[in-house]
């Protein structure tokens, strides 16, 4: 009654004769469906594309659509090169703000960093503890669900808070710091350097408009941490991976900066 009509009601009718047919098996009816062609196929279209199908009304494309929030986690991890890939094991404590669990409510504490073994910061976001009434903030923001019932989707938003998270949460100025120091030791002029960091982050590389935007930021950011040694120090300092001392660190800050940029693209935490 509020619905449009089906853009293929000769495709609805096959697939509800095909269902009956096959004893109204469910489990083959999905396989089919996620197997398809159309199921799997890539959210990039060509310009022709799009302004024959602006709505996609001819399946002649996949949603694009942004990672969970263990996936935007562990893709920032991964492209550091810093995830701990190891399957199995007991819970683990990843980096979470002071004072997470309030005297109060429970006689635990959360552990702090420096208490917590290096590898375990960096484990996938599978293995993170859980604690029902107080969930991750950090995955929180980006729709993290929560643990107080079942839920069958999550919901997906897109709110200033997820943009803070990236650029000031210590497990992601960790990542962005551990893959500009690679980076770095590349020994490329800047505009490569830039490249290559697009590249590994959004999995494309960079548009003439997206490198004339990022060279003069990473030429100002450098002039600033060349004039502060120690506002560069803190900045790589954050994480408890170790700072590659044979890095120049206000080349390190910077680029650091200019990768945090970079991962806050749609691009980096979409899939398509």
């Amino acid at each position: 009654m509020q619905g449009s009509q089906p853009s293929y009601p000769q495709l609805l009718d096959w697939l509800a004769v095909d269902f009956v047919e096959s004893g109204w098996d469910i489990k083959r009816l999905n396989k089919m469906i996620v197997m398809s062609a159309a199921f799997r196929q890539s959210s990039v279209a060509s310009d022709e594309l799009l302004k024959r199908d602006p709505n996609n009304q001819l399946v002649a494309r996949g949603p694009r659509r942004r990672m969970s929030a263990e996936q935007v986690r562990d893709n920032a991890l991964a492209v550091s090169d810093l995830l701990v890939r190891t399957v199995g094991g007991p819970s683990v404590y990843p980096y979470q703000p002071d004072g997470i669990w309030a005297a109060g409510t429970t006689l635990y504490r959360y552990p702090k960093p420096e208490d917590v073994p290096a590898e375990e910061q960096h484990r996938r976001s599978l293995y993170t503890f859980l604690k029902r009434n107080t969930p991750p903030p950090s995955m929180a923001v980006f729709d993290f669900s929560e643990r107080h019932a079942s839920v069958s989707r999550r919901l997906t938003s897109n709110t200033p808070l997820q943009a803070l998270v990236l650029m000031d949460d210590p497990q992601y100025l960790e990542a962005y710091r551990v893959l500009a120091t690679h980076v770095l030791k590349e020994k490329l002029d800047r505009d490569d350097e830039i490249k290559l960091i697009f590249r590994i982050a959004t999995r494309r590389m960079p548009k003439h408009a997206e490198l004339a935007a990022l060279r003069p930021y990473y030429d100002a950011e450098l002039a600033i941490f060349e004039s502060d040694k120690k506002k560069a120090e803190d900045v790589v300092h954050e994480g408890v991976a170790p700072v590659d001392s044979t890095v120049d660190v206000a080349q390190m800050a910077a680029l650091t900066n200019v990768t945090a940029a970079i991962m806050n693209s749609p691009d980096a935490y979409s899939i398509y």
